[in-house]
């Protein structure tokens, strides 16, 4: 799973994989439909790497804007606000992403170095900085290897701080006797932080900032990822219900 989606038209392949070789080179994970995996439904795989994804970039160009697909992903971009927009060539976005602050790219095609630079400023604040591609000249005989940075002693006073805070999860269930043997795993940040049964509840601390809740609960049931972002002092409480389809929902209380 990569941890950025771009959502795109077919007939703007060049424009997308410019991007996605210049955010891969820079250091990060990147899906962009290029790769298929034989046997696997391809609104399957879809669904699961934009789950996955951080950071969902959307090219808006002439073909794209009348995509339902295209406009789909933006949506779930935008519903968990990790959409980065992008306006090629002039194009204005499609109706319900007008108010959205939308990068400007004036060429289609391929974009440039100066447009790549814009999009890349962006995508820190969604996902971190991954380790940087550094690539040799083939004419060269011996590699380039970077100098290592000098060392740098933290003192006690130097080191950040990170303010804690308590959230509450509370999980009940609206069909208890499907799911009444099913525990509920709950999962922060890709990480299980514990487990409840029925109408149980769990409280545990987190540090302030954006973070992404998952619950499953046996092999066949499982919620999407949910953006929330915590601040100093505040508590969020959180529910999930087993619905009638024995499927599980996940809202915010």
């Amino acid at each position: 799973m990569a941890d950025i989606f771009i959502s795109y038209k077919r007939e703007d392949y060049s424009l997308a994989q410019s991007v996605a070789e210049k955010l891969i080179a820079t250091g990060w994970t990147v899906w962009w439909d290029r790769n298929i995996p034989v046997g696997k439904a391809y609104d399957k795989v879809i669904e699961e790497e934009m789950a996955a994804a951080k950071c969902i970039i959307t090219l808006w160009t002439k073909d794209s804007v009348n995509s339902l697909n295209v406009k789909e992903e933006a949506q779930e971009g935008l519903r968990r606000n990790i959409l980065i927009p992008v306006s090629v060539g002039g194009v204005h976005p499609p109706y319900g992403f007008k108010m959205i602050q939308t990068l400007a790219w004036k060429d289609e095609g391929v974009a440039d170095e100066a447009s790549l630079e814009k999009l890349i400023e962006q995508i820190p604040r969604l996902v971190e900085p991954g380790e940087v591609i550094h690539q040799n000249d083939p004419d060269d005989d011996d590699p380039i290897i970077p100098e290592p940075e000098p060392e740098i002693k933290e003192t006690k006073e130097d080191k950040p701080t990170k303010e804690k805070i308590t959230g509450t999860l509370k999980f009940t269930r609206e069909n208890r006797y499907s799911g009444m043997l099913i525990t509920m795993s709950i999962y922060v940040d890709d990480s299980m932080v514990g487990k409840v049964g029925n109408d149980q509840s769990l409280d545990f601390a987190l540090p302030a900032g954006q973070h992404y809740l998952q619950v499953k609960g046996g092999l066949a049931f499982s919620t999407g990822k949910e953006l929330f972002i915590v601040k100093p002092g505040e508590t969020q409480h959180w529910m999930a219900e087993f619905t009638l389809w024995n499927t599980i929902k996940l809202k915010r209380v």
